[in-house]
């Protein structure tokens, strides 16, 4: 059966772990998901969370409630659901290791929608792991649309310094920025190791 696939009462429905799921959870239980720990029941009702959710996305219809669902799910499907939280879910997300802050739903929603400027329903249908890359590209873009602001300062600083200095100025003489310094490194990085294999590649080719 499929790992994103639950039957309850004979009808198969999709179940997988969204951040739809995830405010549909502190909606119910006023709680985030990282607080679940060992309970089995807010354990169920987040798989339930899981389960309308993906339902809603999909456009299949889910009029299940809470109890109904707890009756109907077979001991297996909910210990192989318990098992994904545990190792880390079936989405690819993984659980936060020891002494990482873990971020509540809510404050990933205000990112989602504040910063990045996605709407409720994209947010909804994202599983975490498909929000995990928007926010790394997210954050590499806003990264670099900053760099790119103080490259330009540096610019029309040099500019105007160098009427007042007797030889030619480059943008990096007046000052060098850490991104930058960093790509220098790399680059050389880079260089030594191809030099190491072309070295290696002589002496035993």
């Amino acid at each position: 059966m499929s790992m994103n696939k639950v039957i309850l009462y004979g009808k198969e429905y999709p179940n997988r772990v969204t951040m739809g799921a995830m405010i549909d959870f502190k909606r119910e239980t006023g709680k985030d998901v990282n607080e679940i720990g060992a309970d089995m029941e807010l354990l169920t009702m987040f798989m339930f969370c899981c389960v309308r959710s993906a339902c809603r996305a999909d456009e299949v219809t889910f009029d299940l409630g809470f109890e109904r669902f707890a009756d109907g799910i077979d001991l297996s499907e909910f210990n192989r659901f318990q098992e994904s939280m545990v190792t880390g879910g079936e989405d690819g997300s993984k659980k936060k290791g020891a002494g990482e802050e873990a971020v509540g739903i809510e404050e990933l929603l205000g990112l989602a929608m504040g910063c990045i400027g996605m709407n409720l329903d994209d947010f909804r249908r994202c599983t975490p792991a498909e929000f995990s890359v928007i926010y790394r590209f997210w954050l590499q873009h806003d990264e670099r649309n900053v760099q790119n602001d103080w490259e330009q300062t540096r610019f029309l600083a040099c500019c105007m310094l160098q009427p007042y200095s007797k030889k030619k100025l480059s943008p990096m003489d007046v000052c060098r920025f850490s991104w930058e310094r960093k790509r220098e490194q790399e680059a050389k990085k880079e260089v030594s190791t191809k030099e190491r294999f072309e070295e290696i590649a002589k002496k035993w080719g």
